[in-house]
């Protein structure tokens, strides 16, 4: 088993044991959160792939963040319809096969 950690928004995370298989991708990490006093005042900087703690954390770095939090999934997003099209077109191939089978084997009657 590992610990992986999920980078919460605007600030903190949530650790969680997976299996060591386990694929870790956004908004989860590996890396171990920084020891602070209060833990949850840090945040996961992808960009430079470290926790860095959030005192004053300006606009510009917040919507930094979130670009990068939204690229991130965006780019999952664009796997997964990927996926859907080409399950869709493999159905739509099955379909079509089907139709011709029954097409030849009632002699074309309907």
């Amino acid at each position: 088993m590992k610990k992986i950690y999920e980078s919460l928004y605007p600030v903190g995370y949530k650790d969680t044991l997976v299996s060591d298989d386990f694929k870790t991708m956004v908004p989860y990490t590996e890396i171990e959160p920084l020891e602070l006093a209060n833990p949850q005042s840090q945040y996961f900087d992808y960009g430079e792939n470290q926790w860095k703690e959030a005192l004053t954390q300006d606009v510009s770095a917040k919507l930094n963040l979130l670009e990068k939090l939204n690229q991130a999934a965006n780019s999952e997003i664009e796997k997964l319809v990927d996926k859907v099209e080409k399950q869709e077109e493999e159905t739509l191939h099955t379909q079509l096969a089907v139709a011709e089978i029954y097409e030849a084997i009632s002699g074309g009657e309907k």
